[in-house]
């Protein structure tokens, strides 16, 4: 039996507790080990993810915002001399409730769909995380990418999902499963995909810089006009894989790989990779990140993108738990305060 019985209760309390701000990465490990020494008896880590993932479906439709939760949420902070609005409330807790979700399911040895089942369609929802990418810049430009950095990624099933123009920069994707995913444009720098499951995935004008892809799962991806300069490619699987224009400079691969590289397009040269224009879907959400510290490596996938297609960061002041200077001055460290 639950003390809180009903999907609205479990909501409020969501909010109250995880609205204030972007959880520290400390409390979260302190949080997630006080749960893991709790008696099995007494509470499951697997009941709780349970209920947290199905509050997470209902936040990527909006029904919490269309419900109230979030706004008698704000009431609640007002109360405690907290002047934060519904905008950031909402976002620090769609944040928040990802990154337990992601913390929680390899402990409780369950799969996390963030965007849910692509044979559900009543569920999938392609876009959660582009959206909640675009939502919790209200927080902090790169808030997402900071807080998943190197770790929330790690086995997650995306498969169908649409990562349109995501800034991915040192994303830890290892052993995720990214079939069918749309990566068009999206910016994968430094980012590891050992292992991953890349079947069929759209990679077009993707940045790939110095990302880690050994034994990766290529099949039938396209990876049309992507930027794989100095990628490590040692054990991926290349065949079938669409190469055409992509610049696999100072890429590691062996010589037969190389020889199969060339055959399906790829150029070698710096000097031959030309400038792509990405083409997008009209019906995409795009997030077009503005003064990247990237910026100069990712022209291939911002400098022609139509200006009709693209969404404006909103910045504003963040609602942090820490001190913000240090939160920006993580931005090649795994995400969050020091």
């Amino acid at each position: 039996s639950f003390t809180l019985d009903h999907p609205h209760a479990v909501a409020q309390q969501v909010y109250n507790l995880l609205g204030y701000g972007i959880l520290n990465p400390e409390i979260e490990k302190l949080v997630i080990e006080g749960l893991r020494r709790t008696k099995k008896h007494e509470f499951s880590l697997t009941d709780l993810f349970q209920r947290l993932e199905s509050f997470w479906r209902d936040y990527c439709q909006g029904r919490w915002l269309d419900e109230g939760i979030a706004h008698q949420a704000v009431a609640y902070f007002q109360t405690l001399q907290n002047p934060i609005n519904v905008e950031r409330v909402n976002a620090a807790v769609g944040l928040n409730v990802f990154l337990l979700l992601c913390a929680i399911a390899p402990i409780a040895e369950v799969t996390f769909w963030p965007c849910g089942h692509p044979l559900n369609l009543a569920e999938f929802h392609p876009t959660a995380l582009v959206e909640l990418n675009n939502r919790t810049a209200i927080l902090h430009k790169h808030a997402f990418i900071n807080c998943t950095r190197h770790k929330s990624l790690v086995g997650l099933n995306l498969s169908g999902v649409s990562l349109l123009q995501m800034m991915l920069v040192e994303a830890n994707l290892a052993g995720s499963n990214l079939l069918e995913a749309e990566l068009i444009g999206a910016n994968l720098t430094g980012a590891n995909l050992q292992r991953a499951n890349l079947t069929s995935a759209n990679l077009t004008g993707a940045n790939l810089t110095g990302a880690n892809l050994q034994r990766a799962n290529l099949t039938g991806a396209n990876l049309t006009g992507a930027n794989l300069t100095g990628a490590d490619l040692t054990g991926a699987n290349l065949n079938s894989v669409n190469l055409t224009k992509a610049c696999l400079f100072d890429a590691i691969l062996d010589t037969a790989d190389k020889e199969l590289a060339a055959v399906h397009g790829a150029l070698f040269l710096k000097d031959e990779f030309p400038t792509i224009t990405t083409v997008l879907s009209h019906e995409a959400t795009v997030n077009h990140v503005e003064n990247a510290p990237y910026e100069a490596e990712t022209q291939i996938w911002i400098s022609n993108t139509s200006d009709t297609l693209q969404i404006e960061t909103a910045e504003g002041i963040p609602t942090l738990p820490y001190d913000d200077d240090e939160y920006v001055k993580a931005e090649t460290l795994i995400g969050g305060g020091e």
